[in-house]
């Protein structure tokens, strides 16, 4: 029973250390620059291209047209940081791939039973933790290859904070300016 929760516990240190780091910050959209790649959907249509004008609407050229994007609440854009590098690749890979090996092999391995028979007889839960283990690795090393040979790209959430200033009268004869913030 104590080897079951120390292969739990080492499985579970391990894919800990795997996890990818936390993304950089958000971007405010006033720091986009003509000339930077971003991504985007308009109308469920995913656009990638380049900013040409940063006011509203954002102009995204892509490899056929321009696009002209309304800056509103619910828009979501990111902006490219660059390539992602092999290291990165290979460790999002091997992440990815352990991960899916060991659920495969936890998962058939509880589903075949306890043995009755046989030189070897395996309950359920030993077959799941030791296919686990053998798929997991096996999927580490080849996510890890296809990660590291893949190529990609680093991307940026870009935080929308819209202003809107109008004035108004009170029912008194004041007079004023109301603003209005929009975030995403």
């Amino acid at each position: 029973m104590r080897i079951r929760f120390k292969s739990l516990a080492v499985a579970a240190v391990a894919l800990a250390g795997m996890a990818p780091p936390l993304g950089a910050q958000d971007a405010a959209i006033s720091e986009l620059q003509v000339g930077d790649r971003v991504r985007t959907r308009v109308a469920g249509e995913r656009i990638v291209g380049t900013v040409v004008s940063s006011d509203d609407p954002l102009r995204i050229s892509t490899e056929s047209q321009i696009v002209l994007v309304p800056l509103s609440p619910g828009l979501e854009i990111q902006r490219s940081l660059g390539p992602r590098t092999p290291l990165a690749g290979f460790m999002n890979g091997t992440a990815l791939g352990l991960l899916a090996g060991a659920a495969t092999g936890a998962v058939v391995g509880a589903a075949s039973g306890d043995d009755t028979e046989g030189l070897f007889q395996f309950t359920a839960a030993e077959k799941a933790v030791g296919l686990g283990i053998v798929l997991g690795a096996g999927g580490a090393v080849v996510g890890g290859i296809i990660g590291a040979v893949s190529p990609g790209e680093r991307w940026q959430d870009v935080s929308l904070i819209l202003t809107r200033a109008a004035p108004y009268t009170t029912p008194e004869g004041a007079v004023g300016i109301a603003f209005r913030l929009n975030s995403r």
